[in-house]
């Protein structure tokens, strides 16, 4: 979401969090969450960092990873995977993450040299000085301070890029995408698991049929014969129908 030039140094922040607020200009899938690595070393003085995402408005937590040594380095931030995280466009959200007091720990990045992904837009820095874990940051930067910190970060991609069918985000629909179906039929939440774009945090027929008119795509193998495939399907929809009925039962 953010990027900015490597830092000669890296600022040491207070203990605490540092947090950003951000809308989101489309529909986004949130796919990782993650912390700033100033010498991509893997943290060895603080080891690790607690990584959240909040709603806003509600200040409930949406998610929450720890960022180490053995999360992903992309570029001068790390990264913990997580299940796909629907945002919704117009709506404000906030990344945050935890530091404890010891230096490296986050970049000093005056505003006019951040680089911010085109599809959010970037509001306030936040922060709650002190604890042990990352929390909801209250605390707003006041306007005359113009260099905030910049420790967590995230990655996302455009609803619009997914495959319709893919449930668990890995880009082709096949058996596993069925399965999920199948055993989070009628299922809700946001995100759940099942649920396929277009995304109604619901796990229904609707998600069924776009599995069955997508299978085998992305996969780079080859299709199923039709038959094979129509066959799996039915099994599948007997299984949801079945579980439809045991939920409507007194």
């Amino acid at each position: 979401m953010f990027s900015f030039a490597p830092p000669a140094i890296a600022d040491p922040a207070a203990e605490g969090t540092d947090g950003f607020r951000f809308r989101p200009n489309v529909d986004i899938e949130v796919t990782a969450l993650g912390y700033f690595d100033h010498l991509q070393n893997g943290f060895p003085v603080s080891k690790q960092h607690p990584v959240a995402l909040y709603d806003f408005a509600t200040k409930q937590r949406l998610v929450r990873v720890v960022v180490n040594t053995a999360s992903t380095l992309e570029g001068i931030f790390r990264y913990t995977a997580i299940e796909p995280l629907r945002l919704n466009a117009g709506q404000s959200y906030v990344v945050a993450g935890y530091t404890p007091l010891v230096p490296l720990n986050a970049a000093e990045i005056p505003l006019d040299e951040l680089a911010v992904d085109s599809h959010i837009t970037y509001q306030d820095y936040r922060f709650a000085i002190g604890g042990t874990d990352v929390v909801f940051p209250n605390e707003v930067n006041p306007p005359a301070f113009s260099v905030p910190f910049f420790g967590p970060n995230l990655l996302l991609r455009t609803v619009a890029d997914d495959q319709p069918g893919d449930t668990n985000g890995d880009g082709s629909v096949d058996i596993q995408d069925l399965n999920n179906v199948r055993n989070q039929f009628g299922a809700t939440g946001n995100p759940v698991l099942g649920d396929t774009a277009p995304f109604d945090g619901v796990v229904s027929i609707d998600d069924l049929n776009a599995v069955r008119n997508n299978f085998g795509a992305g996969s780079g193998n080859a299709v199923p014969e039709p038959s094979a495939v129509y066959l799996m399907i039915g099994c599948g929809l007997a299984s949801c129908v079945l579980l439809a009925r045991r939920g409507a039962m007194p």
